[in-house]
């Protein structure tokens, strides 16, 4: 793997964008000896990637590609949406693929993955990143201005409803009941309350050593992919997150997703991490 960007884990399969080589499919079976299974070479800088039964949808630079992974040996094409804008973030959800071009967030109809179209398209403040939809809700975070929550109970007329503007950069972001965590670049990890999502507001941070790039909750931690490695992060009490424990990784961390008591963490240069935390 080159410079490895994001990863996705459905059942005992990891699914991995490498930015020079697009994806890449790996067999979790034994997570003491993960198998190269498969790869897909995007045309373009593969940064994210969202996956949905037999389909992967990865965040390509200039586009939206759709791979066929049924058979993880041998991945194929299914379809491609061009994008105007950079194409960093992804999340896929009932037949309609949100993606996030630099500058806001499209909709995408991907019902049919052979002919993929465009619904509908917000503007959001800043350069966006990343998204994660729950319900009718997309969150959104764009590098410059923080959190952005949109309205997407009509995907052909999507709108801002709020926005929080975080100290540092926001990269990464993952939901948990009431709370969007956010990883922040320079800030570290920012807690926020979005119960009501007319008006998000701060409710815990940690400053993590260098750059938050990403960040995944699962029960009471939030796994923190920083730059400088894994941080534990406890957040049973939002209001007063505590450091639980780092692991330092070979090369700067890029993703990561908590499954279980396994933790996936990307490494820049030093491709997919599987840690069990006990």
């Amino acid at each position: 793997m080159g410079h490895v960007s994001a990863v996705s884990v459905v059942s005992s399969l990891a699914y991995v964008t490498d930015e020079a080589s697009g994806l890449q499919i790996i067999d979790l079976s034994n997570p003491a000896n993960p198998i190269w299974r498969g790869v897909y070479d995007t045309p373009g800088y593969a940064m994210a990637v969202s996956v949905v039964g037999s389909l992967a949808y990865v965040a390509d630079g200039s586009g939206l590609q759709i791979i066929d992974v049924s058979n993880p040996a041998n991945p194929t094409s299914r379809g491609e949406a061009i994008v105007q804008g950079s194409v960093n973030g992804v999340d896929v959800m009932n037949g309609l693929a949100y993606v996030t071009d630099g500058g806001g967030l499209q909709i995408i109809d991907v019902t049919d993955p052979t002919n993929p179209f465009l619904r509908g398209r917000c503007d959001t403040l800043g350069t966006t990143q990343n998204v994660s939809v729950v319900g009718s809700l997309a969150y959104v975070v764009a590098w410059d201005y923080g959190l952005q929550i949109i309205d997407v109970s009509n995907p052909d007329l999507p709108y801002l409803r709020s926005a929080y503007d975080t100290p540092g950069f926001a990269q990464g972001i993952s939901l948990l009941n009431n709370f969007a965590y956010v990883a922040d670049g320079s800030s570290g990890l920012q807690i926020i309350d979005v119960s009501n999502p007319a008006n998000p507001f701060l409710l815990g941070e940690y400053d993590t050593p260098r750059f938050a790039e990403s960040v995944s909750v699962a029960g009471s931690l939030a796994y923190v992919a920083d730059e400088a490695g894994l941080q534990i992060i406890e957040v049973s009490d939002p209001a007063n997150p505590i450091l639980r424990g780092a692991y330092d990784t070979p090369g700067e961390s890029a993703d990561v997703s908590a499954v279980g008591d396994l933790v996936y963490l990307t490494a820049r240069e030093g491709g997919l991490l599987i840690l069990r935390i006990h």
